[in-house]
């Protein structure tokens, strides 16, 4: 068990340390729905559901990166391959946003 004064002394002690994260990365996508603009579909006859905004964040691995940046590690490398493409490009902007 660890005593708060023995936490204090790790917690002054994280920006000094390096992290390597080596993982399954993912980009959760979350759409959020406009339902007053639903209308019928021709093709169908169902109701649509509009899309109002879409919110992407790390997701996999990259919850782990984003959780060793925002209690302070000092310096937290990401190894991973990525794609040239919408998702891969929008996961490596997210990541150099996070520093």
């Amino acid at each position: 068990m660890i005593n708060a004064p023995q936490l204090q002394h790790l917690l002054q002690k994280i920006s000094t340390v390096r992290a390597a994260v080596i993982g399954d990365f993912c980009l959760d996508a979350y759409y959020f729905l406009e339902p007053a603009a639903a209308e019928i579909s021709v093709e169908t006859g169902l109701p649509t559901r509009p899309v109002r905004s879409i919110r992407f964040t790390p997701g996999g691995a990259g919850t782990i990166v984003n959780n060793l940046v925002s209690i302070g590690v000092g310096a937290v490398s990401v190894f991973g391959i990525v794609g040239d493409d919408l998702f891969g490009r929008e996961m490596a902007r997210q990541f150099s946003q996070a520093g």
